[in-house]
């Protein structure tokens, strides 16, 4: 899995607006979040590898509950295509929390 991250910061994960809170956006393949960034924010964002992330902040993370998780080109597509109508709710689960 792969976290959208600031570029000038790689610690901050980007966080999407939805009506129910404000998830991280993860991809399942670092194709699909290449190819997201380059639709919309790859100036500004970088993708990083989520345990690579939540290791390297873990204090951040540990307030962090829920994630958009992309788990398919189609639902990259999707989101691209129509944000405003993307079924957000059917793609939002629990962020995974680091191994203690």
């Amino acid at each position: 899995m792969y976290i959208v991250c600031t570029k000038h910061n790689p610690q901050l994960p980007i966080f999407i607006r939805v009506k129910r809170g404000n998830p991280v956006l993860i991809f399942k393949t670092i194709e699909d979040g290449n190819f997201y960034l380059a639709s919309r924010y790859g100036q500004y964002c970088d993708l990083k590898a989520l345990p690579d992330a939540i290791n390297e902040n873990p204090k951040a993370f540990s307030l962090i509950s829920r994630m958009l998780y992309l788990d398919t080109r189609k639902a990259v597509e999707m989101l691209l295509a129509d944000p405003q109508n993307f079924p957000y709710e059917e793609f939002i689960v629990p962020l995974p929390k680091p191994m203690d």
